[in-house]
């Protein structure tokens, strides 16, 4: 994800990192003509906000970006059709840093639980 400057006195000149995105692989059997939507997430930037009740100043930034490929399909359920996207792989994004708190990287876990943490974004 994007680095923040850090804001802190103690941390000053330091940088504070997003979160990472998670990282896949696996086989997909693709056959012709069929259609397929890939999105790719890109890394967040990072901005200044404006100074806190405590004079402070903050600045927050974006983590890594998620990705997800999809094939794309026609339904039809009686009076009901169209184009329908169908998951295939998704990758979740990190999440973003602040100038006091690194971003938490996206979760490896099958069951796509997310990190926490206090005062720090969530990785996907």
């Amino acid at each position: 994800g994007g680095n923040v400057p850090s804001m802190m006195p103690s941390r000053k000149g330091q940088m504070m990192p997003g979160g990472d995105a998670a990282e896949l692989c696996g086989v997909v059997f693709m056959y012709m003509n069929d259609k397929y939507k890939v999105l790719v997430g890109g890394q967040g930037g990072w901005k200044s906000c404006a100074p806190t009740q405590y004079d402070d100043m903050v600045a927050v930034g974006g983590g890594g970006g998620a990705t997800s490929i999809a094939q794309m399909m026609e339904f039809d359920a009686g009076d009901d059709t169209g184009p329908m996207q169908v998951p295939i792989m998704v990758a979740g994004g990190g999440g973003g840093a602040t100038s006091a708190k690194v971003g938490l990287s996206a979760s490896l876990d099958e069951e796509g639980v997310d990190g926490s943490g206090i005062m720090g974004s969530t990785g996907g």
